[in-house]
This record gives C-alpha cells, structure tokens and sequence, in this order.
C-alpha cells in the first residue's frame, strides 16, 4: 500500500513517461536493436520508466534514491541498459542528435544531455 506521496510519485512518473514517450522510445528502441535482443519486449517498460527517472528526476530523488529503485530491478539488465545509456559516446552524439530532432536542440544540450553527462 502507498502512501499519498509515493502514490502521487507514481502517478507524475507515468504521466512524464507518456508525455516523453518520443524520447524514451529513443533510447529504449536502440537499447533493444543494439544491446537488448534477449530481453523480454514485456520489460520494456521498465527500461522506459529508468530512463525517464535519470532523465528527469535524478537530481531531485538523488542518487541513493534512484540506486534504490534500479535496484530493486533485475541486476544484470539494469547494468546493461544504465552503462548503455550512460555511454557518453551514446549520450553526445545519437541520443542528442534524436532528441534534437523533437525538441529545440539547445534545450536538450543545456537540460538533458550535459546534466546526465556528469
């Protein structure tokens, strides 16, 4: 049973999740063609939602937090998506030229890309 406040974090991160589908289906389409062939498309979702809370909410759950919540995931496939996503190769040059192509490019540079770039 939640209480209101996690039941509220609940609902902000589904609503996020649908607002930038675009760009989570980004990085978690590219996850599946390049590193994610043997997971299941079920857990999908889960990819999603991990990449919109690194995205989006790091800095305001703080890295113990979200470390909690990643772990509370399948070890290995986290690993494997973080170090994906993480990939500062991925993150400067495809991952910002897509995100780029929906929304202004200086945005995602200043907001996005160079927050999750530290």
């Amino acid at each position: 049973h939640l209480d209101v406040s996690e039941e509220m974090f609940v609902w902000d991160v589904l609503a996020g999740c649908i607002d930038y589908k675009k760009l989570l289906d980004v990085v978690v389409d590219a996850f599946y063609a390049r590193c994610g062939k043997s997971f299941l498309h079920s857990e999908r979702n889960v990819f999603a939602v991990i990449c919109y809370l690194a995205t989006f909410l790091l800095e305001e759950l703080g890295l113990q937090h979200f470390s909690n919540i990643v772990k509370s995931q399948d070890v290995n496939k986290m690993y494997k998506f973080l170090g994906f996503f993480f990939d500062v190769t991925n993150l400067s040059t495809w991952i910002k030229d897509e995100w780029s192509h929906i929304y202004d490019a200086p945005f995602v540079e200043n907001n996005w890309i160079t927050p999750l770039l530290r």
